[in-house]
């Protein structure tokens, strides 16, 4: 049977979103600046937090802009080859799926804030930056990454929700927001359980691995499995 170009579009996207989201950047580059896994230390979490706290504000920033394209770049070219916004969502929900669930380090991702928010600016640019703006504000209040992220998050997915029941999105972003937001927070679940018992690392600290890391790093090659 042959596939027509919408259902190859609805299968090779994704595909390529889910590659392109299990790449493990907060690692690699964490290896190669430091030459440290940064798994074995602070949170043990592959994100831009926790690359913060064990090498800096510098390669965090690099995680950060990588792991946001990691659904910016698939929602857009999903959008050059095909009309569709079910594709778009998909390869969205894709590309999130494999920051979780990387196939290339076991399956052993991050929260996904970080390409979240790239999805959220790939769809509604309003949303997102309504996301980073009290994200922001939350963690210049509690200087709590984790927090900002929850917030931002749930600011993000409630204005794409607004924006598409008004009408001025796809009706089908909905999908995204309900699924990738509660993902994105139930991904945060021990910080949630550290902040409560308010043990939750803020910005400036680090932990007595973090801090041994730093003192011995030096280059390796990744180690990705």
């Amino acid at each position: 049977m042959e596939l027509s170009g919408s259902t190859l579009s609805l299968i090779l996207i994704p595909f390529f979103s889910y590659l392109l989201g299990s790449m493990p950047f907060g690692l690699i580059v964490s290896k190669l600046r430091a030459g440290i896994d940064v798994r074995e230390h602070g949170s043990g979490n592959i994100g831009m937090a926790n690359v913060l706290r064990t090498t800096g504000i510098g390669p965090a920033i690099i995680v950060l802009l990588l792991d946001s394209c990691k659904a910016i770049i698939p929602i857009v070219l999903a959008g050059i080859i095909t009309d569709s916004p079910t594709v778009k969502v998909v390869s969205g929900l894709a590309a999130l799926s494999g920051h979780i669930w990387p196939v290339f380090i076991r399956f052993r991702g991050g929260r996904a804030a970080a390409t979240g928010l790239g999805a959220l600016l790939a769809f509604s640019p309003i949303c997102g930056l309504v996301s980073i703006l009290l994200a922001a504000i939350t963690i210049g209040i509690t200087r709590y990454i984790s927090l900002g992220s929850i917030v931002g998050t749930t600011a993000g997915a409630l204005c794409m929700i607004f924006m598409s029941l008004i009408g001025s999105d796809p009706t089908v972003n909905i999908w995204f927001a309900v699924i990738a937001g509660p993902l994105i927070i139930i991904r945060h679940r021990d910080n949630i359980s550290r902040l409560i018992k308010g043990n939750e690392l803020q910005i400036g600290k680090s932990t007595v691995s973090t801090q041994s890391a730093r003192k011995n790093k030096g280059f390796r090659w990744p180690k990705l499995v």
